[in-house]
């Protein structure tokens, strides 16, 4: 059996997902919401990235930075001071050590 890019990541943001489902008090969780949920925090890490991106081309720049992820969590109607208070405020297990791909 091979592991792929694609099921190393699926499985990080699983445990992720489930991480906070526990932090938040959820003793457990059926599998198609939790697939649910993974799918959705893709699809948001994968549109910061992208967007983040394409603000650093558009100002003529390869990488993007801080101020490009700033503005695009501002375009998401991310609130940047909200994020910084649940950070502090908001504990999570430390999980298992992630293997580097490819393993």
């Amino acid at each position: 059996m091979t592991v792929n890019e694609s099921d190393m990541t699926r499985h990080a943001l699983r445990t992720a997902v489930a991480q906070v489902c526990l932090a938040i008090g959820w003793t457990s969780i059926h599998n198609t919401p939790l697939n649910i949920m993974v799918d959705v925090l893709h699809r948001f890490i994968s549109q910061v990235g992208r967007t983040s991106q394409s603000r650093a081309e558009l100002y003529g720049r390869t990488d993007s930075n801080v101020l490009d992820l700033a503005l695009t969590f501002d375009d998401l109607g991310v609130s940047i001071p909200d994020l910084e208070e649940y950070v502090q405020h908001f504990e999570v297990a430390p999980s298992k050590e992630i293997p580097v791909f490819p393993a």
